[in-house]
């Protein structure tokens, strides 16, 4: 069998992404050092922010709001990184950790947001797309310093299209929290990302300003556009504490029947056969990885093990949110470059009977036949994947445990 791992480079994604419209990736043949990275990246120096606002934008949103929603957005995504350890080496920060966002413009500014402004510069990215309702846009960028410079643009409120249904024009950016939402993505790709669906970088985030003001409103407003990771993680913390209830192996649809595996792999594990209802669940604490497995007689847990010289993921320079196909016969070559927060690592994992298990561990990915996977008790298929343990066999690959979304709910 031939056999293919994933190498993360911790990388930042995509300059010039526009919110809301689909955006074409650098393919890896092409690959320079500078594409996909942050746009700005030495924590030590201060960043240059000034912000442009129409007198018809200023009537919507008033500048103490925008000034908040600019730095709000720089402090989520750096609360984010810290809270997924995500630096280049121990004790380092990845992103500038001051900021000086001025009211005016003089010229020597690295980033400038404008809401509402039709200016030429604006205008000249605006015929090259149908309607955008925010994008962000780097100029010029130093692969020495690791600097660049660019600007946000926010649509004025005329300019965005009309909601026969609603009645006006969409998004009202009088409502709270659309603002807001639209600087954490296009901040998001400043940072580097590119767009992933089920998290603020969807390239569809801009459906969640449709969500009207009112009040019984306001939490699914604040969970589509306040948070960062929502039916996925935008970026994985390989050993930050973590748990989630999922199933024992799949169980797949075999000529319209549900062919369930749990029961065979409580018995791979553990050696016996299971007595009642079995339970299974993934579990980091202590950066210890472990599985663990119950049923009506026992709880087992087994724990996994990282295999030396084998996959194991890495950050470097500035680059956060991206991963390489990487093939171990071909070590200094890369099959690709592809944008998601995915993690995969070859892990050992010993079995009651004594015997050693050579498992992957793969969280975030989309990967081995979800579409087969269904919710534990029921006929409902899985949409995507949140963590899965992998056996692969000479003759087979056995998923060994599976977890995932389905539509907005985990299970």
């Amino acid at each position: 069998m031939k056999k293919f791992f994933f190498i993360l480079l911790s990388t930042f994604i995509g300059s010039g992404s526009l919110g809301g419209v689909k955006e074409v990736g650098n393919g890896a043949e092409n690959f320079q050092y500078q594409d996909g990275s942050a746009w700005f990246y030495q924590h030590h120096r201060t960043l240059k922010i000034c912000y442009k606002v129409e007198k018809a934008f200023e009537k919507i949103v008033p500048r103490a709001r925008i000034v908040y929603s600019i730095q709000s957005a720089f402090d989520t995504w750096n609360d984010y990184l810290k809270a997924k350890d995500i630096r280049p080496r121990a004790g380092a920060e990845f992103y500038p950790q001051n900021i000086d966002i001025a009211s005016s413009c003089k010229g020597d500014e690295d980033l400038v947001f404008k809401f509402g402004t039709m200016d030429k510069q604006v205008t000249e990215y605006v015929k090259k797309y149908s309607r955008p309702v925010s994008f962000a846009v780097r100029t010029s960028y130093d692969a020495v310093q690791l600097w660049g410079k660019g600007f946000v643009w926010i649509a004025p409120q005329e300019f965005l299209g009309y909601d026969h249904m609603a009645g006006k024009r969409f998004p009202d950016w009088s409502v709270p929290d659309t603002v807001e939402g639209a600087l954490l993505h296009e901040v998001g790709h400043i940072y580097g990302n590119a767009h992933v669906s089920g998290t603020i970088m969807d390239e569809e985030f801009a459906r969640g300003l449709k969500i009207g003001a009112s009040p019984l409103a306001a939490e699914v407003r604040q969970k589509t556009l306040r948070q960062i990771d929502q039916r996925r993680e935008l970026r994985v913390c390989s050993l930050c504490d973590f748990k989630q209830v999922g199933v024992l192996g799949s169980e797949n649809r075999e000529n319209g029947t549900i062919v369930s595996k749990r029961r065979d792999n409580f018995k791979l594990l553990t050696g016996r056969d299971a007595v009642g209802k079995i339970k299974s669940e993934f579990v980091i604490e202590n950066k210890v990885t472990q599985l663990v497995v119950s049923d009506d007689q026992s709880r087992e847990v087994f724990v996994l093990t990282p295999k030396k010289g084998r996959y194991h993921a890495t950050t470097r320079g500035p680059f956060i949110f991206k991963y390489a196909q990487y093939n171990p016969q071909q070590p200094a070559v890369l099959g690709g470059v592809y944008e998601a927060g995915a993690d995969m690592s070859a892990m050992t994992l010993t079995t009651l009977t004594g015997k050693n298990l050579s498992v992957r561990v793969e969280r975030n990915i989309g990967g081995f036949s979800m579409n087969e996977l269904v919710e534990p008790d029921s006929n409902r298929q899985i949409d995507s994947s949140l963590v899965q343990i992998i056996y692969d066999t000479e003759d087979e690959i056995i998923p060994l445990f599976a977890a995932g979304w389905r539509g907005e709910t985990l299970f």
